[in-house]
């Protein structure tokens, strides 16, 4: 079976619009938003994708952005176009976003080389 991880920021500060990004994207009853001390957490795992995004610290002045990291039991193809959908909708409320995806084993090794989608 074919695995591959995905990685990416969502150039936003704001929780709401990082959670309406995701909550398009995939299935939202499975959208776990959390509030923590060190910022906002976003889970979501429906046994085939999974994915955890957090508040990452943009360098001095930078951009204030949201870090996503998953994985899928799909192949290159399907998270290609999955995480080309998930650029659109970034798109369509005008919020930056890039992403990179690998193909990778059952134990997380890369397989293929990185694929970004800006």
């Amino acid at each position: 079976m074919s695995h591959s991880a995905f990685y990416g920021r969502i150039y936003t500060g704001d929780v709401e619009v990082a959670t309406r990004v995701l909550e398009k994207w995939i299935t939202p009853e499975q959208l776990r938003t959390k509030i923590r001390i060190s910022g906002e957490e976003i889970e979501y795992d429906d046994g085939r994708l999974s994915f955890y995004c957090h508040t990452a610290a943009g360098s001095q002045g930078g951009t204030p952005n949201y870090l996503l990291e998953g994985q899928t039991s799909g192949s290159l193809d399907e998270i290609k176009e999955a995480l080309q959908r998930l650029l659109e909708i970034c798109r369509e409320i005008d919020v930056t976003a890039t992403f990179e995806y690998v193909e990778v084993s059952e134990d997380g090794e890369e397989l293929s080389e990185e694929f970004s989608i800006r």
